[in-house]
């Protein structure tokens, strides 16, 4: 289904794009983007970047520079998917590792630039800083300009539903599986049109070929 987008970034500007979007098994969601939508996500990705190299001379987590691009096109697409208007585009925030929320009141968006990855990697400090926050998953597929969002958990479930683990140039981490995921249904700040949809309750609702 194509919708229509418009979120409001921190310093109160309109952004608008269009998506293509679609309820997939399992209760999660699949959006592509629209050339609007990907250059705001081109955009993010480079402002990201610039502050990061500002403020340490690298990211909090690695330097990646999929890693940029992968994140910004994951809040983009968590936003088109969840019916998200509110975007955290903060300088103080962006590029720093401590952005309190990524989309909406609550809600932190964790990436992977592989569009078959199976894990969402919840950090020691987020369990301290942040530990009832929503994280939701999504992987991207950077040359297409489109993701899917699996679900989600808080960092404090990660503590106990994932497998402490160091990936390679990262810090040590709980990694947590797809299929260990809260439903996206399950959401606290989810809009109750989108609930409905992953419930089946509307007519949006289509299995992906």
């Amino acid at each position: 289904m194509k919708k229509s987008c418009t979120v409001e970034d921190s310093h109160g500007r309109s952004l608008s794009f269009s998506a293509d979007r679609v309820v997939v098994p399992h209760k999660k969601i699949r959006v592509r983007l629209d050339a609007a939508g990907r250059d705001i996500a081109d955009k993010f990705a480079k402002m990201v970047r610039r502050n990061a190299q500002q403020r340490r001379g690298r990211l909090k987590y690695g330097f990646e520079e999929d890693g940029d691009a992968a994140g910004s096109l994951a809040e983009v697409v968590a936003m088109a998917a969840l019916n998200i208007t509110k975007w955290n585009t903060h300088p103080q925030g962006i590029g720093s590792g401590h952005k309190p929320t990524d989309i909406g009141q609550t809600i932190q968006v964790r990436s992977t630039p592989h569009p078959r990855g199976c894990h969402l990697l919840i950090y020691e400090d987020e369990v301290e800083e942040l530990p009832d926050k929503p994280y939701v998953f999504v992987s991207v597929d950077l040359e297409e300009g489109s993701g899917v969002v699996h679900g989600w958990c808080t960092a404090h479930a990660a503590t106990f539903m994932g497998e402490w683990k160091k990936p390679s140039k990262k810090d040590a981490c709980f990694w947590v599986r797809q299929s260990q995921l809260i439903a996206l249904s399950e959401l606290d700040e989810l809009p109750e049109d989108v609930r409905r949809e992953l419930n089946g309750e509307t007519d949006l609702w289509e299995l992906a070929a």
